[in-house]
């Protein structure tokens, strides 16, 4: 493995949602589409409505398409014009990133068998 590789090694699975499926955070009174997840950490779509800070922290609902939600605690540690990252210290188990990855594997199967 080269330096560029393990560069790239995550400590954490991250799931990665595809537009059409991807779950929302609440946050403040705005749902924002989530891009990925991990049990330490969420990407998501920055909101329109406030304006957030490096440092500041945070506690929000994660809605999953499967209906399960999850109350997450944690530090923004990324704030752009399109994207927000939050460094989770409670709320994400390894089980549910499990469970949403085996679902959106499911959906995959499901929509290539359809589409065959």
């Amino acid at each position: 493995m080269d330096s560029r590789e393990r560069g790239q090694q995550r400590r954490y699975y991250r799931v990665v949602y595809p537009t059409t499926l991807r779950p929302v955070l609440l946050l403040g009174d705005e749902s924002l589409p989530i891009i990925d997840i991990c049990e330490n950490g969420v990407r998501f779509v920055a909101g329109k409505s406030a304006q957030i800070e490096v440092g500041t922290p945070v506690e929000a609902t994660v809605k999953f398409r499967s209906g399960h939600d999850t109350v997450i605690r944690g530090t923004i540690v990324r704030a752009g014009a399109r994207e927000v990252a939050i460094n989770i210290e409670r709320g994400v188990t390894f089980r549910l990133i499990i469970a949403e990855q085996r679902m959106l594997l499911e959906l995959a199967k499901y929509a290539v068998r359809a589409g065959a």
